[in-house]
């Protein structure tokens, strides 16, 4: 079923006042609805989107659309006298598959946008020039492709797959898939809460940031990219192909990290299996912090030109060797942990929780002064 409504600026039909506040003329003729198309689909539909021009997608009201079938899709913007841009939906196979072009018909810059309201539960596969914004997705299928930005809120996902060539990539919220690809060659990505199966997640020249990783196998790889990975959870892998900063912090569980130059600084809170640091060119000395569970519980090896160890772990100098080149801290458990660094200023390793970690930070701002 189709319903489309088209109209003028002063033909408001689908305003509605603010239960706070009533906006300025002026601030509502700006997202004045320009069109409008609905549909009745299936629940489970595959919704796919070629727009030129910024795109949002959210589930629609399942307050006001209770069946869960509802497609709505709007341009939304300014004046009608700049509605440069086209709006075309197409529903076929029994209503299990929605067609959306969005098009800019003229060079110039435009203000609308495209915004759609569709099933929760619907698959969604995007092409963008634009960036594009998806939010509260429960689906088998998400997958965008924008040249600028792509931010995503809350998404639930069996196959996420998302690739920016040059815009950022913002994962607010949860972000929760069977199988997740995140790519942005240039652009950085940022990521709240990961869970699922399995992560890739890679950029070229743009930086990485999480804040905490619970997928099961998680794999982060850079050529030049800045990396800032804290509270990484389970199986782990991080490679720096060229050069980059690498900071990581609170990991637990399996840990694999191969860099080929720039700088490393880890925090190692639990760690399982056999865990491997190999570090090669580093422009300053690698900075290993481990917790008092991994100094009890695993065998560590570190190799490299220099080994220095902190104060804290001042206890155990019998581990390293006359030359300092190596430290080797035996342990029968099964558990271990091998550093291996070619750089010419070595490794320094010191022992430091996450707990403590995040107090000397603290301390540092001076926040923790002003805790009660």
């Amino acid at each position: 079923m189709l319903l489309q409504r088209s109209w003028l600026p002063h033909l408001r039909q689908y305003a509605k006042k603010s239960r706070v506040h009533i906006k300025p003329a002026t601030a509502v003729s700006m997202r004045m609805v320009h069109q409008e198309i609905l549909h009745y689909v299936n629940p489970f539909a595959r919704i796919n989107v070629k727009s030129d021009v910024f795109l949002r997608i959210q589930p629609a009201d399942v307050h006001q659309y209770t069946n869960g079938d509802v497609f709505i899709a709007q341009l939304v913007g300014g004046q009608v006298k700049n509605s440069n841009v086209s709006l075309d939906v197409k529903v076929t196979d029994e209503d299990k598959v929605v067609n959306v072009v969005v098009k800019q018909l003229a060079e110039q810059p435009t203000k609308l946008e495209c915004h759609l309201q569709i099933p929760v539960r619907s698959d969604i596969s995007v092409d963008a020039k634009g960036s594009v914004r998806v939010e509260g997705i429960q689906s088998e299928l998400l997958q965008v492709k924008a040249k600028e930005g792509i931010l995503t809120k809350n998404i639930k996902a069996t196959h996420i797959n998302l690739y920016s060539e040059n815009g950022n990539i913002n994962c607010q919220g949860t972000l929760l898939g069977k199988i997740t690809q995140i790519e942005s060659h240039n652009g950085n990505i940022a990521m709240d809460k990961l869970q699922g199966d399995s992560l890739n997640c890679s950029t070229k020249a743009g930086g990485i940031v999480t804040d905490c990783c619970y997928v099961e196998k998680s794999k982060f790889q850079t050529q030049t990219g800045r990396l800032e990975l804290k509270n990484v959870h389970k199986c782990s892998q991080v490679h720096v192909h060229q050069s980059s900063d690498l900071n990581m912090t609170g990991v637990h569980g399996n840990l694999q990290i191969t860099t080929k130059g720039g700088n490393l600084n880890v925090q190692l809170s639990e760690l399982v299996g056999n865990n491997k640091i190999d570090a090669e060119n580093l422009l300053e000395e690698a900075i290993i912090h481990i917790s008092q569970a991994i100094e009890q519980n695993l065998h560590i090896e570190v190799t490299a030109p220099e080994v220095k160890l902190e104060k804290e772990l001042e206890h155990v100098a019998h581990a390293l060797n006359e030359s300092k080149n190596k430290f080797v801290l035996s342990n029968p458990n099964t558990n271990r942990l091998e550093v291996s660094s070619t750089g010419d200023k070595g490794v320094r390793l010191g022992k430091q929780s996450w707990s403590d970690m995040m107090r000397n930070k603290l301390k540092a701002t001076g926040t923790l002064d002003d805790l009660p």
